[in-house]
């Protein structure tokens, strides 16, 4: 989550609360506690919110 956080800009609770509203990818779970997400998923995420800024 950390690396998430640091390459969106955003903080855990409200990646947590976009990803419910299905306004951000959905991570992949690994274990019980464990989630990740696809590097790809999150980058593609990012340019289209920078195109839609634009």
């Amino acid at each position: 989550m950390a690396t998430t956080c640091a390459l969106s800009g955003l903080r855990t609770s409200h990646i947590t609360s976009l990803v419910k509203r299905g306004a951000f990818p959905r991570p992949i779970k690994l274990s019980h506690k464990v989630v990740r997400w696809r590097a790809g998923d999150v980058k593609k995420w990012l340019a289209e919110k920078v195109a839609a800024a634009a």
